[in-house]
């Protein structure tokens, strides 16, 4: 799977919080991972969806603080599950 390798690729130096899983809502499927970011002498806290549909293939993520992550996951997590994709082929028809 593409997915799997712009996973790798865009994130291999960031530590895995929570490993890569197959994820299929709406109208995609694709992969579902968190990630932790050493910035300076803090880290950055990545949710991170990369989803698929047809021709469509887009990574969409959300990051805070570590120590702000907690008090806005659910914030972060209802944007990036609100995710719908369309084809541009069936938008002409």
């Amino acid at each position: 799977m593409k997915l799997r390798g712009l996973f790798d690729s865009v994130f291999k130096t960031y530590k895995v919080v929570s490993p890569l899983r197959a994820i299929s809502q709406n109208n995609w499927d694709g992969l579902q991972a968190e990630y932790l970011q050493s910035v300076g002498k803090g880290f950055r806290s990545w949710l991170v969806i990369g989803a698929c549909h047809r021709k469509v293939l887009v990574l969409i993520t959300a990051n805070d603080t570590q120590e702000a992550m907690p008090s806005q996951r659910h914030i972060y997590e209802s944007i990036l599950n609100s995710l719908v994709l369309a084809d541009p082929e069936e938008a002409k028809d």
